[in-house]
């Protein structure tokens, strides 16, 4: 499966901080990409904000914790 995914950060003044969006979960790449074209012509925004990527379904994500010996 893949995911598309909206993320950027935003600098203003002296305050800085991440903008992110889950946009939509896709059976094939190609459906993703093709939801990321139609969103950067209809939204207006940048491609280098906007990434597809493949996930690993009914695997754990994030093993590892916030700790790490």
């Amino acid at each position: 499966m893949y995911i598309l995914e909206y993320y950027e950060e935003v600098e203003n003044g002296d305050l800085s901080y991440d903008r992110y969006s889950l946009l939509g979960i896709f059976l094939t790449e190609k459906e993703a990409e093709e939801k990321r074209d139609q969103i950067i012509k209809e939204w207006e925004l940048r491609r280098d904000t906007l990434y597809v990527s493949m996930i690993d379904i009914g695997n754990s994500q994030w093993e590892g914790g916030f700790i790490s010996e």
